[in-house]
């Protein structure tokens, strides 16, 4: 399979590979989790009084690896970009620029040495959360950047391997390469690493883009892989031998199904909350994760997240419920034992999943049972993960899809991300996905009012009303959040992520401590790894260390192994 490396500069690249280097070179603002914003390059960030005015506060300690201290020029360059309408299309916040009172250049300055403004022209609460989270293209070193790029030309596909102020940085790949070599930040990084200046304790890090067949489960057993991202099936066999450890924490990525929401029966509340009361999402994580998920909510955002309205609905497994929501909409039980229209007509709606994708497959198979249990004929259809889009512009199935549900809770509640990203191009394009008029109308109403707000507690209680919204008239019927599962020897690698634990964050964030902490043990000197095209293969290796006799003379090879998510979680950058 061919390798996905298409570019190594952050506003180009459209594949997930590059990602996993460019996290640990360009740090993100901030990474949102379910357990809330985990900052990263910027440690902080408020509004003036009047909401007119945000401030975002750099994260202290971290210096370019070209020794170049990172001040706010670098974090009000990168935000003027992002706020800019380049030709090659980098300008990612280019929807709200006429938020800004002036220009970007105008309106985004240095407020000090650590901190940069953006001066809008009236209030806008939920800036700073989408400024602050999920910044990307993220932190740019402007004494660089500032010299390569205009408004007209895109940097080089490898620029972004000049510098970075992560733990590690990408040196001189050039495309066709068959390996990416990355060197540790030699002037240390606030994203942990050794006590010696919070150095990375690898002394270089070479990925081998090399397709693989062979299942990274039993590359872990057989001693040939030291670490990988594992799925839920595989996770049993491997704690049989006691050497592996799996590590396991809760995504933002959340599986949900999708419908056309304004054709007949999808446009009708009961059909959707029949729909809901059907499926048992329960016994989805148990047995399509094998445990390792979280049960979705009807707000659209993790029950633990700050601001969850816990009054919203919970459509609990309910199948009395739903046949009686059916019943309500006139549909007629058939003699087959299924519903049809009230005309007669067979009704008989079809359910994608991407094809790719295992325990997705699982959950649509368990999904269809438990409809056709209450009487809807459901049809489980696989397809192409690529090909999902053309099953929308079709107006007529309902569909799995991923959304990275990561954001604040401001940000997700308001640009509609409860809904399918084919939404302003599929067949209802322009038509809101509550499909009831007066519905829409409520919703954009209190969105207004939520964005103008300058009262933290106007602005909780904003949000908490559009989740009752959201709960009770079902844009999309949620699922399940699935778990990241790392396996790893623990003979062959220590040190996995500190604080947060997680190995990846939401929208193929690569933990920036994964690569800083991870060490061998101490008769280690070589750490080496390799990748599939939809996953990165890295070879890390220490400085010398005497090998012990356990391991005679020779040189201990451990492969480590990061997997992208085939089905790439969407993120959003600006509102659709």
């Amino acid at each position: 399979m061919p390798n996905c490396f298409d570019s190594m500069t952050q506003f180009t690249t459209t594949c997930s590979d590059p990602w996993y280097f460019l996290q640990t070179m360009f740090p993100d603002a901030g990474v949102p989790t379910v357990n809330g914003i985990v900052h990263v390059a910027v440690e902080d960030y408020y509004s003036s009084p009047n909401g007119t005015i945000w401030y975002f506060q750099l994260r202290p300690g971290m210096t370019w690896s070209d020794g170049v201290p990172v001040n706010s020029t670098d974090l009000t360059y990168t935000i003027q970009l992002m706020f800019s309408s380049f030709s090659w299309g980098a300008g990612n916040l280019a929807g709200y620029a006429s938020l800004l009172n002036g220009t970007p250049q105008q309106a985004v300055k240095n407020y000090n040495s650590t901190a940069t403004e953006v001066i809008l022209k009236a209030p806008f609460s939920i800036l700073g959360d989408i400024i602050g989270t999920e910044d990307t293209p993220n932190l740019v070193p402007a004494d660089v950047w500032e010299h390569w790029i205009n408004a007209t030309t895109a940097p080089g596909n490898f620029f972004g391997t000049l510098t970075g102020a992560g733990p590690y940085y990408v040196s001189n790949f050039h495309e066709g390469d068959q390996q990416v070599v990355v060197l540790p930040n030699s002037y240390g990084t606030p994203f942990g690493g050794s006590s010696n200046g919070n150095k990375p304790y690898f002394s270089q890090i070479v990925t081998e883009l090399v397709p693989s067949s062979t299942s990274l489960a039993e590359l872990l057993l057989d001693g040939q892989v030291g670490a990988a991202s594992v799925a839920p099936s595989d996770v049993a066999g491997l704690l049989n031998d006691a050497n592996i450890k799996v590590e396991a924490t809760p995504s933002t990525g959340l599986w949900y199904i999708e419908f056309p929401s304004t054709h007949y029966p999808y446009n009708m509340t009961d059909f959707r909350q029949a729909m809901a009361d059907a499926i048992n999402t329960q016994s989805l994580v148990q047995n399509a994760l094998a445990g390792y998920g979280t049960v979705a909510n009807a707000a659209f955002i993790p029950s633990n997240s700050p601001g969850f309205n816990s009054s919203v609905p919970s459509y609990s497994y309910n199948v009395n419920a739903s046949q009686q929501l059916l019943q309500n909409m006139g549909l007629k039980m058939g003699s087959n034992g299924y519903y049809t229209f009230p005309n007669g007509t067979a009704f008989s709606p079809n359910v994608y999943v991407p094809a790719e994708q295992t325990p997705i497959v699982l959950a649509g198979t368990l999904v269809v049972q438990d409809l056709q249990a209450v009487g809807i004929d459901a049809q489980l259809r696989t397809i192409a993960g690529a090909s999902m889009s053309t099953v929308w512009y079709q107006g007529s199935n309902m569909y799995f899809e991923e959304q990275n549900f990561g954001y604040p809770n401001s940000e997700l509640l308001t640009d509609q991300s409860f809904y399918s990203y084919f939404y302003s191009a599929g067949p209802q394009a322009g038509q809101h996905p509550f499909a009831n008029p007066t519905v829409g109308a409520e919703y954009n109403s209190t969105v207004a009012a939520l964005e103008a707000s300058t009262s933290p507690a106007q602005v909780q209680s904003l949000e908490q009303k559009i989740q009752g919204i959201v709960a009770d008239y079902l844009p999309s019927i949620p699922l399940f959040y699935p778990d990241i599962i790392w396996a790893y020897n623990t003979q062959d690698v220590q040190g996995w992520p500190q604080s947060p634990s997680s190995f990846e964050l939401p929208g193929l964030v690569f933990n920036l401590t994964a690569l800083s902490t991870i060490h061998p043990p101490a008769a280690a000197t070589t750490v080496t790894t390799s990748s599939t095209p939809a996953s990165s293969t890295s070879s890390t290796t220490s400085s010398s260390v005497s090998l012990n006799a356990a391991y005679g003379a020779g040189v201990l090879a451990v492969a480590v192994v990061i997997t992208a998510i085939a089905g790439m979680t969407t993120r959003r950058r600006s509102k659709p």
